[in-house]
């Protein structure tokens, strides 16, 4: 009788390894639409968002968090890393700032633009943050691609 369970229980044991596996598989292997071409959750000017963060951070975390923007202002900064470009928007009286992570295909055309360029980029945003330290808030952006006016 005890074997019977066991022998059920380890049936049970690798029916639940075998889904987790493919869970986990579904999500590692899962892409995403290319930016440029989904169509923007919403249209704004770097600085409104940027103030909009600033007035009310969790309400516009509400509001923008995994939604595809489309953000038009100053370029900044370009910070070139290894496989990535990251590129700012900052709102020079307060510190605040846009933070848009181009990879794959948006590295190249990321790398051309210069602090002063107007810039229009659509991406993913990952929400605002409020940093003690440094006393100021920040909105990071994901999958972000330039898009030509």
């Amino acid at each position: 009788m005890k074997r019977k369970y066991l022998k059920i229980l380890f049936i049970a044991a690798v029916i639940l390894a075998l889904i987790g596996s493919g869970v986990a598989w579904y999500i590692i292997s899962q892409r995403f639409d290319d930016t440029s071409s989904v169509k923007a959750d919403f249209t704004i000017s770097a600085d409104s968002l940027l103030h909009e963060f600033g007035q009310n951070l969790d309400a516009a975390n509400k509001k923008y968090t995994e939604k595809i923007l489309q953000v038009k202002g100053i370029v900044n900064e370009v910070e070139p890393l290894d496989s990535e470009v990251n590129v700012k928007f900052v709102d020079t009286l307060s510190g605040n700032y846009l933070i848009f992570s181009f990879q794959d295909k948006g590295v190249d055309a990321a790398k051309k633009l210069k602090e002063g360029d107007l810039a229009t980029i659509r991406a993913s945003c990952s929400g605002g943050v409020h940093s003690d330290i440094l006393e100021l808030n920040y909105v990071s952006f994901k999958r972000a691609a330039l898009i030509k006016d």
